[in-house]
């Protein structure tokens, strides 16, 4: 899969990795999320578990789970924008789990005048939920 230049795939042994260029291969780690945030775009959570689950029926093996959680996490690294944390209550309204450090990043920019009354809200809203 292409994200804004990055190709994002699994290795042999299932393991999440992202080629930026040519031959610029990377394991999927925290400080290489920022350049899948478009990820957050294109796919919805049930959208990235089927693709886990053909990926590890064409390879013969189980792949490691995508770490959802690090990517919405890095909505709130760094310049906390509007829009992307507007996409990560999208994805957790389409079904993303909210985990502890999910749920202390939505706490912490209830009051970042940064984001948008609406996306504010929306914050306060999902962790009454969770």
């Amino acid at each position: 899969m292409v994200f804004g230049g990055v190709r994002l795939g699994v290795d042999f042994s299932g393991a999440w990795y992202l080629l930026l260029h040519e031959d610029d291969l990377l394991s999927l780690n925290e400080e290489v999320m920022l350049y899948i945030l478009p990820m957050l775009e294109n796919l919805d959570p049930f959208q990235l578990r089927s693709l886990e689950a053909v990926l590890s029926q064409n390879l013969g093996k189980q792949v490691e789970p995508f770490p959802i959680s690090s990517l919405l996490h890095q909505a709130f690294c760094g310049l906390v924008s509007d829009y992307w944390v507007s996409q990560v209550v999208v994805w957790v309204k389409s079904g993303a789990m909210v985990d502890e450090r999910l749920a202390g990043d939505f706490a912490a920019n209830l009051n970042n005048k940064a984001l948008s009354q609406r996306v504010r809200h929306e914050l306060k809203k999902l962790l009454k939920t969770t």
